[in-house]
């Protein structure tokens, strides 16, 4: 399977990493290391380090230079070959990922269905598992794997309506792969990169003519929808919320434009990123935060009927991320503990919740909050630090860039010691 390949790909990578950063370990090897090579110091750090700055987990120096390196290190013969042989494989079993499609530029119509089938379930699983390892190896896996297929598909939209499937192009697929890339890229911290496949996938999609996916008419709607709020939540991510708000709109534009089933399904996510984006602009007010939801809570309900308790999590914890933000701009400890009231029981069973990582990190981080504006340090210091754990060991790094941009210094020692 394809990302079985991918999967093996990076397992090599991180364990030649590892070796190399163990070699490198004294002070001033790398900067010696990066002159010998004609690198920047940083250039190779990063390279070595992927840390927050996810891209440069997947900037990789060629096998060329990386054999000049290996030839650096002071190391066991035995070991020097098989770090050889880590460095070969990570680059084969990445180039051979897509061989049985090798003698065409496009992927074939069940070749794309078969790779949207994996990563699907890859994204399922890297969002809902409480296995945080497992969790920050699938977001990076994915995230290759989308960029490698995303290279191998024709979206030309005024070419489907051939009755061969394989002489047709794939927008729609397109699409989708974009969209998975989107969600991961959120999570990675580069939401200047999902946002330009929001908009991407919204640009091909809007060109194609929905008559000609009639076959596909639902699964068309949930796409071009999907791409709008797709955009809101990039525009959040980059701490701009006007433009998520606006984004929001023309995602329920959408919804009533086309009046189908597959639009009504993102109806709850649209007012869900609304509510998120109010509660971070300058004025809003608690009644604001609970209009929408009660319109959150009314639009799941028409959709599904009861709530699941993974969504009513969410929405508890947003309409407590609202009330904490009022009482931030008021000064009103009314609100403060009205928050902490409001999250309090979930916090105390967050290990038996059904959440996935991300949610499970928001849900600390916003508690921890509470604690800080509350002046209850000591507290504070533990749930946020339980927050950052979580999110380091499952490789959230927006959340741990957003916790530095929360409280600045104050989280460093914090942060530090969970790096030592």
């Amino acid at each position: 399977m394809f990302l079985d390949k991918i999967d093996a790909a990076q397992a090599h990578r991180e364990t030649y990493i590892a070796v190399i950063n163990s070699a490198l370990s004294n002070h001033g090897d790398k900067q010696t290391a990066a002159r010998v090579l004609g690198l920047l110091p940083h250039h190779l750090s990063e390279t070595l380090n992927p840390g927050v700055d996810t891209d440069a987990y997947t900037r990789k120096l060629s096998p060329a230079r990386v054999e000049r390196l290996v030839r650096l290190l002071s190391l066991d013969p035995e070991i020097r070959q098989s770090l050889l042989e880590h460095i070969y494989l990570a680059w084969a079993e990445e180039r051979v990922a897509l061989s049985p499609h090798s003698s065409q530029r496009w992927l074939t119509h069940y070749a794309i269905a078969d790779l949207l089938n994996d990563i699907g379930q890859a994204h399922v699983a890297a969002t809902s598992t409480s296995n945080l390892e497992e969790a920050r190896h699938k977001y990076r896996v994915i995230r290759r794997a989308c960029q490698i297929i995303v290279r191998r598909i024709d979206f030309d939209p005024h070419r489907v309506d051939n009755d061969e499937p394989d002489l047709n192009s794939h927008p729609l697929e397109f699409v989708q792969v974009c969209l998975f890339l989107h969600d991961v890229q959120c999570v990675l911290n580069r939401a200047d990169d999902a946002l330009a496949h929001a908009k991407y996938a919204y640009q091909i999609i809007a060109a194609c003519v929905p008559e000609e996916f009639a076959r596909r008419r639902e699964y068309f709607d949930h796409l071009l929808v999907n791409t709008a709020v797709a955009e809101c939540l990039a525009y959040r991510n980059l701490n701009l919320p006007k433009e998520a708000i606006e984004a929001s709109y023309k995602a329920e534009q959408l919804v009533e434009e086309k009046r189908s089933h597959g639009g009504q399904f993102w109806v709850p996510h649209i007012y869900m990123n609304r509510l998120k984006a109010i509660i971070e602009r300058p004025s809003f007010t608690v009644g604001d935060v609970d209009g929408l939801v009660r319109q959150i809570e009314e639009a799941y309900k028409r959709r599904l009927g009861d709530f699941e308790e993974r969504w009513y999590i969410q929405l508890m914890e947003a309409r407590a991320r609202g009330y904490l933000q009022y009482g931030i701009r008021t000064k009103s400890r009314l609100r403060l503990r009205k928050a902490g009231e409001a999250l309090l029981k979930m916090v105390e069973q967050i290990d038996h919740l059904p959440i996935g990582p991300v949610q499970k990190t928001r849900l600390l981080r916003t508690y921890g909050k509470v604690q800080w504006h509350l002046g209850a340090l000591d507290a504070w210091r533990y749930y946020v630090r339980w927050a950052l754990q979580t999110a380091s060991s499952a490789g959230l790094d927006h959340q741990l860039v957003q916790a530095k941009e929360e409280y600045g210094s104050a989280v460093m020692p914090i942060i530090k010691e969970l790096q030592s």
